[in-house]
């Protein structure tokens, strides 16, 4: 019944005879007609609101391409009345149809897209796009469709669709790299009408040459350069250097049709636009279609893609586009090696790390971009958490920024919210949070309140220990004071030995713990009794990632609470996760100190 309900739509294009095929789609229904030796792709559409005038200003576009391009796009039917877009009611609905002339070709993602492919399709898209320009279709122009990059933000409600944090936090960086690089100049771009979906399974090949192109439905009035960045995204995917077959591509289309320097300059910025709209998309059909295997299709090689582009310096991208279209650019590669202006202002106490100093430019999670283009893992960097330029941290400070930045002198809720939420990943026994600057000045307090508590003065320590820069964090940071430049140990500071059970006398794990701890007991007592604070980190940092054996902190903690010292745990690089599931690395030695450095 179905069949025969298209075979008599078929009937008013004229068209007897023929078999039907149901192909894939993304929203509508496709299907391929074959009658005779002619082949056909019959489109249905359910009725909504603005289509039948979109459609209209589809066949209308297509029918100035087609004269210009014939054979490259596809020729339309005719009901019997001359119309190109049948409407029939079906049921409480209406339907509309209409009738194409198949092109024959590979798809593009089926293809090897050698050099002299890519160069064909870079001419390809050059040459449409400069007839689309004298284009003015007032129903394009009016259109706002999620698939157009200038409205990409539209699609920020989309995201929490993308079920995995570790994926969702690459499209959410996305978001915050368009609106701080392509938005502030999105109002200096030329405007044309543009195929606007030139993805691999639209454009179609014959050997090196492309042999035409189709779907026309995602037709949009929009910033000309999206149409070289939509086309540069999907042929990139699967692509072990995709930025080779970019610049390949962009250099042929800039041939023909020739990009300004603005609209190259925010080209990374767009393609990653385009791939989070396609991954946003793709999740959301996923979750609303589980079974529709055509929207799935690019999901998996567009987050490989992701992934790739990400981990590309940003301003060696532009670098190289700038270059193959021609421009003279300023280049990468000509700020290395000391600065004069570092050395005339910053002290050189400041220490830079290698021969020849790196100048960083920019960074995205666990990458940090340099001024020579290069791409560095980032493993050095201090104490990373989330990694640079988390999207979710960025709009956290940013948006409190916006609307507030004071100190604890006036009631505010993110005060109060923040400091309840805090506590509640401690035990009960923890009552208050004091908020300061830094780790080094979180240390200076702790160390305040415990003589202050006590009446006592002597710190005890761990060898290699580090706790700070502040002149009181540096007197109980053995790292520090028995360093390179440093003065020594202080007459209040009781320093005892690190536990290594790698290097240290005592390697046995099974009773380790306990010999370094009574070892410890037996040096805080020959100091009298006046011990203030026990201060030591859960696993020492700069001793090596050192962490105490089983039971030493346990009895140790309870050797300085017998002389009415307290218990202060440095948790500045060891807390809020990193040690994976512990929250804080007291936990993982199953203690409660006093107070907590964070």
């Amino acid at each position: 019944m179905t069949e025969n309900r298209y075979l008599d739509i078929l009937s008013q294009f004229g068209i007897t005879g023929a078999s039907i095929e149901e192909l894939g789609a993304y929203d509508d229904a496709n299907f391929l007609v074959v009658s005779g030796e002619d082949k056909f792709i019959l489109k249905e559409y359910r009725e909504s609101q603005g289509l039948p005038g979109r459609l209209e200003a589809e066949c209308r576009i297509m029918q100035i391409l087609y004269e210009k391009f014939p054979g490259k796009i596809q020729d339309q039917c005719q009901t019997s009345e001359g119309e190109y877009v049948l409407r029939l009611e079906k049921g409480s609905e209406a339907r509309l149809y209409r009738v194409l002339r198949y092109i024959e070709g590979s798809f593009l993602a089926e293809a090897t897209p050698g050099i002299k492919l890519l160069e064909s399709f870079g001419q390809f898209m050059a040459r449409l796009d400069s007839t689309l320009m004298g284009i003015h279709d007032t129903a394009i122009m009016a259109r706002q469709h999620p698939w157009d990059l200038q409205y990409f933000l539209s699609n920020e409600k989309l995201v929490p669709y993308i079920s995995e944090a570790s994926r969702r936090k690459l499209v959410e960086y996305f978001f915050i790299q368009y609106r701080d690089h392509v938005l502030p100049g999105m109002y200096n771009l030329r405007k044309s009408t543009l195929h606007n979906d030139a993805n691999e399974w639209n454009v179609l090949a014959r050997g090196n040459d492309i042999s035409g192109i189709i779907d026309f439905g995602d037709l949009c009035y929009s910033p000309l350069v999206h149409e070289a960045v939509i086309s540069i995204t999907y042929l990139m995917l699967d692509k072990k250097d995709p930025l080779t077959a970019a610049c390949q591509f962009l250099k042929a289309y800039h041939s023909f049709l020739p990009l300004l320097e603005n609209e190259i300059r925010l080209i990374y910025y767009m393609v990653g636009a385009r791939i989070c709209t396609s991954l946003i998309h793709s999740s959301k059909g996923m979750s609303e279609q589980p079974g529709n295997t055509h929207i799935t299709i690019s999901a998996r090689p567009m987050w490989v893609l992701i992934d790739q582009w990400i981990r590309l310096n940003p301003e060696y991208v532009t670098d190289q586009f700038l270059k193959c279209c021609g421009f003279t650019s300023p280049g990468t590669g000509k700020r290395t090696g000391r600065s004069e202006t570092r050395d005339k202002f910053i002290s050189k106490a400041n220490s830079l790390s290698y021969n020849t100093p790196i100048r960083m430019t920019g960074a995205a999670f666990q990458y940090m971009f340099d001024s020579t283009g290069r791409t560095f893992l980032d493993m050095r960097n201090n104490i990373p958490h989330v990694g640079h330029c988390h999207p979710r941290v960025v709009e956290a400070g940013r948006r409190q920024m916006a609307r507030l930045n004071t100190n604890t002198r006036y009631l505010y809720d993110a005060l109060e919210t923040y400091a309840e939420k805090l506590l509640s990943r401690f035990p009960d026994n923890f009552s208050r949070v004091f908020f300061v600057n830094s780790g080094s000045a979180a240390t200076d307090l702790a160390l305040r309140m415990a003589m202050n508590h006590t009446g006592l003065g002597k710190m005890a320590v761990l060898e290699q220990g580090y706790h700070g820069h502040t002149l009181s964090a540096i007197s109980v940071s053995h790292y520090k004071y028995s360093g390179k430049g440093g003065k020594g140990k202080a007459e209040n500071i009781v320093q005892l030995t690190l536990p290594d059970t790698y290097r240290g006398k005592y390697n046995d794990p099974a009773t380790a713990g306990d010999l370094y701890a009574d070892e410890a007991n037996a040096v805080m007592n020959k100091e009298g009794n006046g011990i203030a604070a026990l201060i030591t980190e859960p696993v020492a940092g700069s001793g090596g990632h050192v962490c105490p054996p089983p039971a030493y902190l346990k009895r140790i903690y309870d050797y300085v609470r017998k002389q009415g010292g307290v218990c202060i745990s440095d948790e500045v690089q060891t807390g809020f996760g990193r040690l994976g599931k512990f929250f804080w690395g007291f936990e993982m030695h199953e203690v409660e100190p006093d107070i907590v450095i964070l």
